[in-house]
């Protein structure tokens, strides 16, 4: 009794409806845990019984610096908007894919610095697509998949390339 025990487990489990509160690290870790009591042995097997064992879920984070650049000049580019999604949905492969329904997890726009990052990222499988491109420059159409297993921030650039369309001019 009065020891506190610490050891970490890292598993992806299946979607599943759970409680919420479980990962709400705003309630303190005792009042948030799954309570239970059981029999141990040892030395002897003498059967010991703690009071109560709790297990309480921290889920572990990461964080995404996204760097927007022109392909040719390096330049930085402000305003390129991008969605993230979390991929759940498993395909015929057993790979994780985008869910059809799938909304994002969060949109960012990147700033004067061509920067952006998403932050307290839970571990998994993610795309990241570009859903609005910097005035003058393509739209960067590929999904790129990321994946977020490490508390240190992953670093991606992406690189656009100017549009270099031009409308016909009309009139008469």
């Amino acid at each position: 009794e009065g020891q506190d025990v610490t050891f970490e487990i890292f598993a992806i489990a299946a979607d599943v409806t759970f409680d919420s509160e479980l990962l709400n690290t705003d309630i303190k870790p005792t009042q948030r845990a799954a309570w239970n009591s059981f029999a141990a042995t040892a030395n002897e097997l003498l059967p010991v019984e703690p009071l109560k064992v709790g297990v309480a879920l921290v889920p572990k984070t990461g964080q995404l610096k996204i760097t927007k650049v022109d392909a040719e000049t390096r330049a930085l580019l402000e305003g390129t908007e991008f969605e993230l999604y979390q991929l759940k949905c498993i395909d015929e492969s057993n790979n994780y894919i985008r869910c059809e329904d799938a909304q994002p997890i969060a949109t960012q726009v990147t700033d004067s610095d061509g920067l952006t990052t998403y932050k307290n990222i839970p571990f998994g499988y993610y795309e990241l697509i570009e859903s609005k491109s910097t005035t003058g420059y393509k739209l960067f159409t590929s999904p790129i998949r990321v994946n977020i297993f490490n508390e240190e921030a992953q670093h991606l650039t992406v690189e656009n390339e100017k549009n270099t369309w031009e409308l016909p001019h009309t009139g008469g």
